[in-house]
């Protein structure tokens, strides 16, 4: 779940962390379909290479693949966007179970913000988007509600950042 809201001093944009339980979940979840591709491996052996070996190959990918997703959201990462009107930066807290750093973009960075509707099969999917000078990517803001509902965050970022 996503929180944003605005305060005195700016705006804070706050992804909800994965409890414990569930990474530990995901996390077993992952290594246990990855120990899958180890009982594949080992049984494909056993048979003359034929038919057999592709069908090995193709549950090896799809447990692969499947416990690559377990892993990923184990190790997921939450991340905090801070708009300090005061100080005129966004300060980015990224915290995950592989470490967690910080750092401060000051507002003149931001070169531009644009609303981008990303199509899913449930409808368009909103992504307030920040273009940051000298960086690789994009920083997003995502679950911001319906396409109206994005659109007035992207306003009242933009007046924030103008201010």
């Amino acid at each position: 779940m996503i929180q944003i809201r605005e305060y005195s001093g700016g705006l804070i944009y706050r992804e909800e962390k994965l409890s414990l339980a569930a990474r530990v979940f995901a996390g077993t979840i992952g290594l246990s379909m990855f120990g899958g591709c180890a009982i594949f491996l080992h049984l494909g052996r056993w048979f003359p290479p034929a038919w057999t070996d592709a069908i090995a190959v193709v549950a090896i990918l799809a447990f692969a693949g499947v416990g690559a997703v377990g892993l990923f959201i184990a190790f997921s990462a939450r991340k905090t966007l801070d708009f300090d009107a005061e100080r005129r930066v966004i300060r980015r807290d990224v915290v995950s179970p592989l470490g967690s750093w910080r750092d401060e973009i000051p507002f003149a960075r931001v070169e531009g913000i644009a609303l981008h509707l990303r199509e899913t099969e449930d409808g368009p999917f909103p992504l307030v988007r920040l273009t940051v000078a000298g960086a690789r990517r994009p920083v997003e803001l995502a679950g911001l509600g319906t396409p109206p509902q994005a659109d007035a965050w992207r306003e009242r970022i933009e007046a924030l950042l103008k201010a």
